[in-house]
């Protein structure tokens, strides 16, 4: 949403594409939505697996 804000400010317009659309182009802003994303994926899972370790241990 950070990504999207930011655009909408520049004045510039995001459009989701089709999968098809999307899988033959690229675009700053797509790789920068998606490389946050991930990482907040990454952070979510990480997050819930050093808790299960931590109430394993405890």
């Amino acid at each position: 949403m950070f990504v999207f804000s930011v655009a909408q400010s520049e004045g510039i317009k995001v459009v989701l594409p089709t999968f098809h659309e999307f899988l033959c182009s690229f675009s700053p802003i797509y790789a920068g939505i998606f490389f946050i994303a991930g990482l907040g994926v990454m952070f979510i899972l990480g997050a819930f697996v050093n808790l299960f370790k931590y109430l394993k241990n405890r």
